[in-house]
């Protein structure tokens, strides 16, 4: 639907005008060089699940963009000429709703680094002169005034209203777009009814689709009675402040691994990769709830995903959060690991690491070198500490894995089966060493290196004299580079 150069404006405009919406062609150019370029850097900073054209065009543009026509009847939104995008992530709808209204200035909230920086870039390849980025959370010492606030799909009303109320003029209006089933948070919102008006309440479905969406509008009477209500929790947030409750006492015991096993759950910290967790269809699936603190619904403006959550008093969540990152953790299912009882079909690796950083940076090796297999070893640590996989960048989740006995012990499928094995002392060296398609390696434990008993040929990485060894983990890393090496030259 685009060419060599990337989308066509006019295919782009004549798509949109199916989904009624109107674009002139300088419009839909601006528009179509934002498609390109949130395709173009969307497998670098994961912006969306969405990949097709044709759902890119429906769910994201048309859905940023039809609100227009049912809100043309407003006073409130035709006076208006400024607008926030609160949590804007990849720029939706504050970027079409800006190439959609020049006269207007829109503020794209994003506090996310990575995220801030591509919506920043977004104005020099969509030629807007009519958006700023505020990169950070938003706070009253920001001095942002808008007529108006635009939130698509994500976060209760009730809580984002709190939070972006120091942000909004009196009289200013602050539009929803939401799922169809959200009449519990316009009920919620009732609570704050002394400074807020309803104005609209509109269902409606997107054009061509069965996708059905509400859009939500109220005027904000009285901002800074607002602000005063921040510092409450949200309606019908409990607050777990207790060393004996029961699920204090179960997300302790996930710190080690008789926890983890038991449960079958670990845990994920750190904002980066629980946003990957949550919006990587293969993952998303497996968090079970989140973990927050209480100042999270004072704080943190990013939306919580639809699962449960679970709030702690400060104290408690920090004995809770090990890597000390303060962020939101995601409580995530943990399959089984199958025993091990023969090798695939192409490269399996043995890893008996007892460090639990060494297992999740040797998992994250494995998957950035496309092993078909990990084979753990009964020395090596439990790959879903969360050491392991604050290491491993969820990799535990990505490459397959299997248990077997020890080191010294593991049976492989057959004596023909090429084993390798990495030693300081090896026979060979590692680059004049012939690598098969199918083949084992085997890593050494961390200190004692290879135990007698182990099978396989004895392979080394030559290094300086300055050193005695290599870190057990850069061994095998340059050890898959090698094999990767080998068998893409034999394919060329």
């Amino acid at each position: 639907m685009g060419s060599s150069t990337g989308l066509s404006p006019e295919i782009l405009r004549a798509d949109l005008r199916e989904g009624g919406v109107e674009l002139d062609l300088a419009q839909s150019a601006q528009l179509a060089a934002y498609h390109d370029f949130l395709r173009q850097e969307n497998p670098r900073l994961n912006l969306t699940r969405i990949h097709s054209y044709e759902a890119m065009v429906r769910k994201h543009y048309v859905d940023s963009l039809i609100i227009l026509g049912l809100l043309e009847d407003l006073p409130e939104f035709r006076s208006a000429r400024s607008c926030l995008d609160f949590g804007s992530g990849a720029g939706l709808p504050g970027i079409p709703l800006a190439i959609a209204l020049p006269q207007w200035h829109f503020i794209l909230n994003e506090s996310r680094s990575n995220r801030a920086e591509f919506l920043d870039q977004c104005k020099s390849v969509c030629s807007l002169s009519n958006i700023s980025i505020l990169g950070k959370r938003l706070a009253e010492t920001d001095g942002v005034q808008v007529d108006s606030v635009v939130v698509r799909a994500v976060g209760s009303m009730r809580s984002i209203l709190l939070r972006t109320a120091m942000a909004m003029k009196t009289g200013g209006i602050i539009i929803f777009l939401k799922g169809p089933n959200c009449d519990g948070e316009i009920e919620e919102m009732r609570t704050l009814a002394d400074n807020t008006t309803l104005l609209m309440n509109k269902s409606y479905i997107l054009p061509d689709s069965q996708d059905r969406r509400r859009l939500v509008v109220y005027r904000v009477e009285n901002p800074g009675a607002l602000m005063s209500l921040r510092s409450g929790l949200p309606v019908g947030v409990e607050v777990i402040s207790s060393r004996e409750n029961d699920r204090f006492k179960n997300l302790i015991a996930l710190q080690q691994s008789k926890g983890v096993k038991k449960q079958g759950l670990c845990i994920v910290g750190g904002s980066r990769l629980v946003d990957e967790l949550l919006e990587d269809e293969a993952t998303s699936d497996r968090v079970t709830a989140l973990v927050v603190n209480r100042n999270y619904w004072l704080e943190e403006e990013e939306p919580i995903a639809k699962i449960r959550v679970s709030t702690f008093e400060n104290d408690l969540f920090k004995e809770i959060d090990i890597q000390g990152t303060g962020a939101p953790l995601a409580i995530v299912k943990v399959d089984p690991i199958e025993e091990f009882n023969s090798a695939a079909k192409g490269l399996s690796v043995v890893i008996p690491f007892q460090d639990p950083e060494n297992v999740g940076a040797a998992l994250r090796s494995c998957l950035a070198f496309g092993v078909t297999e990990v084979i753990l070893s009964q020395e090596a640590a439990n790959p879903f500490l969360p050491r392991a996989i604050r290491a491993s960048a969820n990799a535990c989740f990505r490459v397959p894995l299997k248990r077997a006995s020890a080191l010294n012990a593991i049976a492989l499928e057959s004596p023909e089966l090429p084993v390798f094995v990495l030693s300081g002392d090896g026979e060979a060296e590692l680059g004049e060493t012939k690598m098969p398609e199918r083949c084992v390696i085997i890593a050494g434990l961390e200190g004692p290196g290879i135990p007698a008993g182990v099978p396989g040929k004895r392979v080394y990485i030559p290094i300086s004299d300055e050193i005695d060894s290599l870190n057990a983990v850069a061994a095998l890393s340059v050890s898959l580079y090698e094999y990767r090496r080998q068998n893409q030259r034999r394919k060329t």
